[in-house]
């Protein structure tokens, strides 16, 4: 049965959801390095010229990336955990992006 919270959601909304899904199994892809960093931030470019579309903050990219990328997933320390470097990264690009003029 689809879950009504979903169903009850705008179009926009959902296409934000499933950006950042496409973002964070970026970012599981390029922590394993089988997807490169320009297709991740061409992952970014995309997110956040839809966000911006939409109204969405950034806040809301970042929370919403943060939620659906499983950091607690190894037991390393954080410096060592591949995912948790690439997704750092990939927040620091998402908010240069999303403030960069001309988009």
């Amino acid at each position: 049965m689809p879950d009504p919270g979903f169903a009850s959601r705008s179009h926009s909304d959902r296409t934000i959801d499933d950006a950042i899904i496409a973002l964070s199994q970026a970012v599981e892809l390029a922590a394993e390095s089988s997807v490169s960093v320009e297709q991740v931030k061409a992952t970014v470019r995309s997110l956040c010229a839809e966000a911006k579309r939409t109204g969405t903050p950034v806040e809301a990219l970042i929370i919403g990336l943060r939620e659906s990328v499983d950091t607690g997933r190894y037991l390393v320390p954080v410096a060592d955990n591949p995912r948790e470097r690439v997704r750092r990264d990939v927040v620091s690009y998402l908010i240069r992006t999303y403030y960069e003029d001309g988009q």
